[in-house]
């Protein structure tokens, strides 16, 4: 059990230190590319546009997929 919970513990503070990124990643991927905008922009904006709770977008399904992959890893 203890194992368990460290295994959950550790993925979801790693899933949410990545989101940020994740969800910048995802900014840029989706720009149009025949319009160069840099990284730092799509930050700016997106911070000023919705606030800085928009970088954990998405976070919520992440954490409530990797509950049932641990338990699966513990229990093999």
């Amino acid at each position: 059990m203890q194992n368990f919970v460290a295994s959950v513990a550790g993925a979801v503070a790693s899933i949410t230190v990545a989101a940020p990124l994740d969800t910048i990643k995802t900014r840029i991927q989706n720009a149009n590319f025949e319009q160069r905008t840099r990284g730092v922009t799509i930050v700016r904006d997106l911070l000023r546009d919705e606030g800085a709770m928009a970088l954990f977008k998405g976070l919520t399904p992440k954490v409530w997929n990797h509950g049932p992959v641990m338990l699966c890893i513990v229990q093999r």
